[in-house]
């Protein structure tokens, strides 16, 4: 089985699992770079950026779509 969440609605969601004691961890834009730790909203997700790796570099790029999380395993979330 499938869902689908539209992008507005993961505040409501995230609030919804802290108020219910959990530690809500993901994909956030911090420091020039997209690393996972601790979220506080929806705006620290790394809507429409990318992460380029080379050997012995890291940059940020901005994509032409407007995927929450390309990077990692499994699917991307599209902020609509």
């Amino acid at each position: 089985m499938r869902y689908a969440l539209r992008y507005d609605g993961l505040d409501q969601l995230s609030g919804a699992i802290r108020r219910r004691g959990f530690r809500l961890v993901g994909p956030a834009l911090r420091d020039g770079a997209i690393c996972y730790g601790d979220l506080a909203s929806a705006a620290v997700l790394p809507a429409g950026w990318t992460g380029e790796q080379d050997a012995g570099a890291y940059r940020l790029r901005r994509r032409d779509d407007a995927y929450v999380c390309a990077d990692g395993p499994g699917q991307g979330l599209r902020a609509q």
